[in-house]
């Protein structure tokens, strides 16, 4: 991910994202300034797709990478529209499609998007211009006394799913999903889909050996209301693709030496051995332990982050825990 990171600073995609959000804090009240927010972050976001691709790295690795930040994000509680991760909404699926079936596309340059932006600002001043110069007519009261009416909101839910592919089981995935999100309640349909999608079907798959696995051709439907509750069915494809174990588990240190907690402990706070079957919650799981263990040595500021070696022709992943160890409290240093 390290050229994705270094082609948006190459590009100065910050400072221009920074002048879009100025102009639709100014027009806050124009579409287009709106509009033009999520235009640039989109195109933002695929040109970079376009260069990482340029170099040959491989797309569905880059796309799996792409989805595990985007699902980082979202368990954080924060928006996907972050800087370097700009998905809002239903382009996440979109953009992976993109990137796995059509490759790079002409390169966007950033000139283009300036152009973009200045066109679309000077658009959103004239036609405030013209807002102001009318502002002095007046429609005069009539006898009738004004009501806003808001509808009373309604939620969705899951009310049913179909999932088509080529693996087994495929009645007791659907029972498994419908019993874990036919109660959760979304504002919208295409947040109840991405949810039961990103974070059902995928961790379903991904905590059983699929950590590639692909959910496509998303599709939602409204049902009937009941209970005051809009009920979407919601369909998706899946390719599962090959089923991997764990291989090796290391540990290293930004600084090149042994971690300060021997490497036997850290291990013992997974759940999961060599060669059994690669499980993305036992390996947050056992994160997390080791993160815990780390703050009771004297490190509550220790970072890890988990590097995925696949080794394919063995179905196997070799997970490296990189850790960031912090001074211990109360160093003088």
């Amino acid at each position: 991910m390290l050229s994705w990171r270094t082609e948006h600073a190459r590009r100065h995609d910050s400072l221009l994202q920074w002048f879009a959000l100025l102009n639709r804090a100014v027009f806050w009240f124009h579409p287009g300034a709106w509009w033009l927010e999520r235009t640039l972050s989109g195109l933002a976001e695929e040109a970079c797709d376009n260069a990482v691709l340029a170099r040959g790295h491989n797309a569905r690795e880059y796309a799996a990478c792409l989805v595990e930040l985007a699902r980082s994000v979202s368990r954080s509680g924060a928006r996907l529209n972050v800087v370097g991760m700009a998905v809002p909404g239903g382009l996440l699926r979109q953009r992976l499609r993109k990137i796995i079936e059509i490759g790079p596309r002409p390169r966007i340059s950033a000139g283009w998007m300036g152009c973009v932006a200045v066109v679309c600002a000077i658009t959103c001043t004239i036609a405030v211009a013209g807002t102001v110069e009318h502002a002095g007519t007046k429609i005069p009261p009539t006898n009738q006394t004004a009501r806003s009416e808001n509808p009373p909101s309604i939620k969705f839910v899951l009310g049913d799913q179909k999932i088509e592919g080529d693996f087994p089981d495929r009645d007791n995935v659907r029972a498994a999903i419908l019993r874990q999100w036919q109660e959760k309640e979304y504002n919208n349909a295409n947040e109840l889909a991405e949810m039961v999608v990103g974070l059902g079907v995928r961790t379903y798959f991904q905590d059983r050996g699929y950590f590639k696995v692909l959910a496509h051709d998303l599709v939602t439907q409204l049902q009937a209301v009941r209970d005051g509750k809009q009920q979407v069915l919601v369909s998706v494809a899946v390719t599962p693709g090959q089923q991997y174990r764990l291989g090796t588990l290391a540990f290293r240190t930004g600084a090149g030496h042994d971690p300060s907690i021997p490497a036997a402990t850290l291990r013992e706070q997974f759940k999961l051995r060599q060669d059994d079957v690669f499980s993305v919650a036992e390996v947050r799981a056992g994160l997390e332990k080791v993160k815990e263990l780390y703050k009771t040595n004297g490190f509550p500021e220790a970072l890890l982050e988990p590097q995925f070696g696949f080794d394919d022709a063995a179905h196997r992943i070799n997970l490296i825990v990189q850790i960031a160890e912090k001074w211990r409290v109360g160093s003088v240093f």
